[in-house]
């Protein structure tokens, strides 16, 4: 079971890296200087800019996990400004459910029926989230908008909490102070009250559309880049 658990991991990882390739791959010739990135993890993402070369000036991660965010913290770049902060629709605290699979980390409300929670149960021999924490959430309208500046790339990895997200980014999407979204899509139900066309029909009405579809076969799940119609 070990071995199970280390050939996922090291399979998950290999399809992060390829997702960010096509992303980055799609957005290498945007001029893309400034960047927001929720949901770092272990900043992937950010590395994935440094891999592939790609010149940027200032990059915000977010990564409310204390261990997921200690790896970040160790990133060595002055253009890097780290936040061990959630990120919601407004300034509160907030229940954090911790998952034994740490990528699955989420604000939202858990769904145990779905196949992806049964076949964590049965690897972990045990409920896949373990804990709960306690963690402050803020808006990035509340952070990002007395930066005075544009930020060419907005990214949300949040498993579930997206909507949220990008409510609490309003005034930056209608200032037109974000050009390019970056978001991951799930099956509907995948969290409770989780609804892909809803965040669809949120972005629709801020301004921005579907340019790319990057799907992860067999897990339901997909990368999409959004990009800010002419004002």
């Amino acid at each position: 079971m070990i071995f199970m658990k280390k050939f996922l991991r090291f399979v998950e990882n290999q399809i992060v890296k390829y997702q960010n390739y096509k992303i980055l791959n799609y957005l290498d010739d945007k001029q893309i200087k400034n960047i927001i990135d929720v949901g770092g993890h272990h900043g992937e993402f950010y590395n994935a800019f440094i891999q592939n070369k790609i010149e940027f000036t200032s990059y915000l991660i977010f990564e409310p996990f204390p261990e997921s965010f200690a790896i970040i913290d160790q990133i060595n770049d002055p253009r890097v400004n780290k936040f061990n902060l959630g990120v919601g629709d407004e300034k509160s605290t907030m229940t954090f459910n911790v998952s034994e699979w740490e990528t699955s980390n989420t604000f939202s409300n858990i769904n145990q029926n779905t196949f992806k929670n049964k076949f964590k149960k049965i690897i972990y021999k045990s409920e896949p989230y373990s804990s709960k924490l306690q963690v402050q959430i803020d808006s990035l309208d509340n952070i990002c908008l007395e930066m005075n500046k544009s930020f060419d790339v907005l990214k949300i990895d949040v498993e579930g909490f997206e909507l949220n997200v990008l409510k609490g980014a309003k005034n930056l999407f209608k200032s037109n102070l974000v050009n390019y979204i970056v978001i991951e899509f799930q099956k509907e139900g995948s969290y409770v009250d989780y609804s892909p066309l809803e965040i669809e029909k949120y972005l629709g009405n801020m301004g921005f559309e579907l340019m790319k579809t990057y799907k992860i076969l067999g897990l339901g799940i997909e990368d999409r880049i959004y990009r800010r119609t002419a004002s």
